[in-house]
């Protein structure tokens, strides 16, 4: 947008920054590893769990779901839509599934 183009261009020269300034400041996160949350990088999560009623023919039980939800950016990568195909790949995989019966 024009706008936000001229705040941008404004706030550079205010703060007298240069290309190379600029390309450390937005630098994009390295390769995340298997335990941190796809979409922030981030490795604080927080446990979640949750009980669903599987239903059969006869009757259902019930299965206690473990889920973890980034703390920073509120990603679960098991109930959210996943962000990517790597993500999609992961969950098609198990990385993201903690299911126990009760």
């Amino acid at each position: 947008m024009p706008e936000s183009q001229e705040k941008i261009q404004s706030e550079i020269e205010n703060r007298n920054l240069t290309d190379f300034a600029l390309a450390e400041l937005t630098k994009p996160i390295g390769e995340t590893e298997l335990e941190n949350c796809p979409r922030c990088g981030s490795n604080l999560f927080q446990e979640i769990k949750e009980t669903e009623l599987r239903s059969t023919k006869y009757g259902g039980y019930e299965v206690e779901i473990n889920s973890r939800k980034c703390r920073i950016c509120s990603y679960n990568p098991q109930m959210d839509k996943p962000i990517n195909w790597k993500v999609r790949l992961d969950r098609f995989l198990g990385k993201y599934s903690w299911t126990k019966l009760k």
